[in-house]
């Protein structure tokens, strides 16, 4: 079977859709995750930036492993790479190449969250 392929814009060569580095599930104990929920998780920002996402806030994952949209199953690099963003699909630890292109992550409000309904309209921005 022959995998679909599509143009690379930023090489002007052809990958496969199939080309998808595994995703490896992070689990963290209720230990790692208890101390990460008062954790303030930093903007990923520099001075000349072309593009600036945001979030609404980390979850409990990004903020114990210090990494924006830290999920495994988080659609924002796939995302990033299937527009032309990145010249291949970077993971939660290549931000600082995010950085390079241009490209910041801030997120609405800093206290992590399991789900965006846990947050009040008195939460600081």
């Amino acid at each position: 079977m022959n995998p679909a392929r599509h143009p690379d814009p930023l090489k002007g060569q052809t990958l496969a859709t199939t080309d998808r580095p595994a995703l490896r599930r992070t689990c963290f104990t209720r230990a790692e995750h208890d101390p990460a929920r008062t954790a303030d998780l930093p903007d990923l920002i520099a001075d000349d930036l072309t593009l600036l996402l945001s979030g609404i806030n980390p979850g409990p994952a990004s903020a114990a492993a210090g990494l924006h949209f830290a999920n495994p199953g988080s659609r924002l690099r796939p995302a990033l790479h299937q527009a032309g963003f990145t010249r291949r699909r970077l993971t939660a630890t290549d931000d600082h190449e995010l950085l390079a292109l241009g490209i910041g992550i801030t997120g609405l409000v800093t206290r992590p969250t399991a789900s965006a309904s846990e947050l009040t309209l008195a939460e600081p921005l």
